[in-house]
Parts: structure tokens; C-alpha cells; sequence
């Protein structure tokens, strides 16, 4: 499991959730050395979520390490929706949804009240409540890969499969599995998990130490 490369706005610190903005060279960077580190790893099937800058990131992957294998994306897979607060500036955006509660950076508010908690602030500082609450967030998650254990089966890979995401989901998977990690991974950095597809979703992803 691999972050997608940097983008326009992660490169100016703002939020971007189910917004859209592609890939800049330093993120195209990003994918090619992060497929020369995975070269070896030998891949049989490949998947991301169908926002642009994870499908870009996978097809640079794919292509740098010479892999033809079989793809697909999935809406469910998608970064957190963040709603009002969308292409806000990071740090202002936390300081609005946690100002009720005295927290003012995404790291405090996990460290104090956890992941669903977390994502539940952002819900309730939308003035418009489009921002994804735990429920609805890890209720689409669990649908996602829900699609993705069926797709895996009808592919049936001999080895490793590659999946492109995003750094909130991907940092809140990783508290999910007991991680203590406040900081989102970097664009590229690199995860070994093992995908469980015939269990439930609580216990389908565990990860590994690379």
C-alpha cells in the first residue's frame, strides 16, 4: 500500500479530500522512485481509487517497474471527504473544526480523541454538514474493499497486489490496526499489509514492518 505522489495541493498544505489536482513533477518523482524501490516485489494485480492523482501515481508505477497486470479503481477507496472545508489551508481548517474544543492541529485532535472522533469534527464545523462523519466515512471504506476482495477473487493474483491511496486513509487504517501514528505518511512512502478477503472488515487489514 503506497501513498500517491505529491500533488499541486499537498504542495501548498491544503486539504483536498475528493477535490482534484494532478500529480506535480516532484510527485512524478515520487512514483518513479518509488517503483524502483518495489522493482522486485513482482506484482500480479494493481488497484487505486478512482480520484486522479492515485490512478496517475499507479500508472507511473506500473509503467516505471515494466508491469502490465490487471487494474482497477474504486470510488470507495476515495480519500475522506472533507466537505465545507475542502482546498482550505491545513492548519486554518483544523483550527475551525476544533476551535469548540480548544484543538487547533489535526495531530492534537487525534492524540486526544482518536480517529472516528476526529473525523466526526470536521462533520460537525461544516456549516454545510457535507464533510463525512465516521459512520458514513468507514461505512463507504468497508463497502470499497468489500468490491475490492470481489474483484481479487474474479483476478485470482499468484503474488503481491499493489494498491495506490491516500495519507489520511491510509494513517487512519494504520490507527485502525493499533498504530499510535499522529503524522499522515509521505507522498510515496510504502506499506506491506496483508488483506485478509474472507474476513470482516475490523480484522481484514493488519500491517507489516517493512
Amino acid at each position: 500500500m503506497v501513498r500517491h505522489g505529491q500533488t499541486y495541493f499537498n504542495r501548498y498544505g491544503k486539504l483536498q479530500g475528493w477535490s482534484e489536482a494532478p500529480l506535480t513533477p516532484e510527485g512524478e518523482r515520487q512514483c518513479r522512485q518509488t517503483a524502483e524501490i518495489m522493482k522486485g516485489a513482482g506484482f500480479c494485480a494493481a488497484f487505486s481509487s478512482d480520484l486522479r492523482r492515485a490512478q496517475d501515481s499507479l500508472k507511473i508505477e506500473l509503467s516505471c517497474m515494466g508491469l502490465e497486470v490487471p487494474t482497477k479503481s474504486f470510488k470507495g477507496l476515495r480519500e475522506e471527504f472533507f466537505g465545507f472545508f475542502e482546498g482550505f489551508d491545513l492548519s486554518e481548517a483544523w483550527v475551525m473544526a476544533g476551535a469548540k474544543k480548544g484543538i487547533k492541529t489535526f495531530k492534537e485532535a487525534l492524540e486526544k480523541y482518536g480517529v472516528d472522533e476526529t473525523i466526526d469534527l470536521m462533520k460537525e464545523a461544516d456549516p454545510f454538514s457535507d464533510a463525512e462523519g465516521s459512520a458514513e466515512y468507514w461505512e463507504r471504506v468497508q463497502e470499497g474493499y468489500r468490491q475490492v476482495a470481489l474483484w481479487l477473487e474474479s483476478v485470482n493474483p499468484s503474488g503481491p497486489v499493489l494498491q495506490v491511496g491516500h495519507g489520511t486513509t491510509i494513517l487512519n487504517l494504520l490507527r485502525k490496526n493499533g498504530s499510535l501514528r499522529t503524522e499522515r505518511p509521505a507522498n510515496g512512502e510504502i506499506f506491506k499489509c496483508i488483506f485478509d478477503t474472507e474476513a470482516d472488515f475490523e480484522h481484514c487489514l493488519s500491517f507489516e514492518a517493512l
